[in-house]
């Protein structure tokens, strides 16, 4: 058995399958690949990386069946069926494996990758995961990935909701995680007491006395959304390097194809690519191409774009929209298609539409936002979210002032508002 320490948790425990899995090409380049991507431009701390993150889940995987495994053979006939050495080595790589498709700077690329190809990084994990799971040759691949990926079905569906759950421990992971690495408070939340109030069947629900442990994982979501993963100046950086690689695919020197999952299953050099494809190599692809390369520049001298305007949309726009947008306002205002840059973030803190959290009471089991004024304000909330746009422009033309009221006045004109404008502080 090998240990391994990490900030949050202490040490995790990885042997037999797990180890080699971890020590897998693929895993190890999750080292190389920022869990927050670009917000150490505003969170110098948040440098921490996919890896770490995957190894904080696989502990709190193994920390769930510890506390519930007793119960959960009771009152899951499916699972009772099977060791629990079994149980904890599906769940265990799962968790391991949950983010191994993460293109370089995380969550950055993906609005690209969903456009030009359709896939996310779970569709792009899936594929990955199931070369390592085949060439490790794990007993039973399908039930890893079932939980890893879902949706799964049975007992492998409940095991994809400990990890993918709106109080999963996927959630929960990144939460602290993130927090700490932040070095802010607002992801802190009551950890041990969710997990304990947990109640594992066919499907999962939080007893009625882990009904505030419950709301403070719900209050930290929505805060770090608001205070790091959405901060204006962190989608700043997030904007720039988003359009340095869609101009250097558009040109063709950037290939996506090393995250197509299909050639990621049918083709050894696919997966090559892949492998090499990291944060530190997407940033050397980017500096050879002549656009792409002034944008990586301002990004490594944190010359950033500045928010000149941002208000709520009257309606989501795609990114293809976005980039459309930007292009055409920065081409008749700048003489420049790269001058402006167009954002757009919804924070949506519960959602309505599922009633994720259930919460059983001696009534009987209701959604948590019956029961919890708190939550309630939050899905009030998320009934009527609308997405905030922010406009950006070159650092050196936000002292313009007449140039950035003409170029918000024409984004206001493609994308109208469905409140008033607020313009952009002169602060980061």
């Amino acid at each position: 058995m090998r240990v391994v320490r990490i900030p949050v948790h202490g040490f995790v425990e990885v042997d037999g399958v797990s180890e080699r899995v971890l020590d897998s090409p693929e895993m190890q380049r999750l080292r190389r690949v920022r869990q927050l991507g670009l917000a150490d431009l505003v969170y110098p701390g948040a440098t921490h990386v996919r890896l770490e993150h995957s190894l904080g889940v696989k502990c709190l995987c193994d920390r769930v069946l510890e506390i519930h495994w007793e119960r959960l053979r009771r009152d899951v006939p499916e699972v009772g069926r099977f060791s629990r050495e079994y149980v904890e080595e599906v769940l265990g790589l799962a968790g391991l494996l949950h983010d191994v498709g993460h293109p370089p700077f995380s969550h950055v690329p993906e609005p690209l990758l969903e456009e030009e190809l359709g896939v996310d990084h779970e569709d792009i994990g899936a594929a990955v995961a199931r070369v390592v799971l085949e060439r490790e040759d794990v007993m039973d691949v399908e039930a890893v990935l079932e939980t890893a990926f879902g949706p799964g079905k049975g007992w492998t569906r409940m095991l994809h909701q400990i990890i993918a759950g709106d109080l999963g421990v996927d959630r929960l992971d990144y939460l602290v995680r993130d927090s700490l690495h932040a070095g802010v408070e607002y992801g802190r939340i009551e950890l041990d007491r969710v997990l304990h109030t947990l109640e594992l069947g066919e499907r999962i629900t939080v007893h009625w006395k882990g009904v505030e442990a419950a709301e403070s994982v719900l209050v930290a979501r929505y805060h770090m959304y608001r205070t790091v993963y959405f901060h204006k100046t962190c989608r700043a950086g997030d904007a720039m390097l988003l359009r340095a690689i869609r101009l250097a695919v558009d040109d063709g020197h950037l290939d996506l194809g090393a995250f197509d999952p299909d050639r990621l299953l049918r083709k050894e050099n696919a997966r090559a690519a892949f492998l090499e494809m990291d944060d530190c190599r997407l940033l050397h692809e980017l500096m050879e191409h002549p656009e792409a390369r002034e944008l990586v520049e301002g990004l490594r001298a944190r010359r950033l774009y500045k928010c000149v305007a941002e208000y709520k949309a009257s309606e989501e726009p795609t990114h293809g929209e976005l980039i459309r947008w930007a292009e055409e306002v920065s081409e008749e205002h700048l003489g420049d298609p790269n001058g402006v840059l167009l954002d757009s973030s919804k924070i949506v803190p519960y959602d309505p539409s599922s009633e994720g959290v259930i919460v059983r009471t001696e009534e009987g089991q209701v959604p948590l936002s019956e029961v919890s004024d708190l939550v309630r304000t939050l899905k009030e909330r998320a009934e009527r979210e609308i997405p905030t746009l922010r406009v950006y422009v070159r650092p050196e033309v936000r002292e313009d002032r007449e140039m950035v009221r003409r170029v918000v006045e024409d984004v206001r004109s493609l994308v109208p508002p469905a409140r008033d404008i607020r313009y952009g502080s002169r602060n980061d």
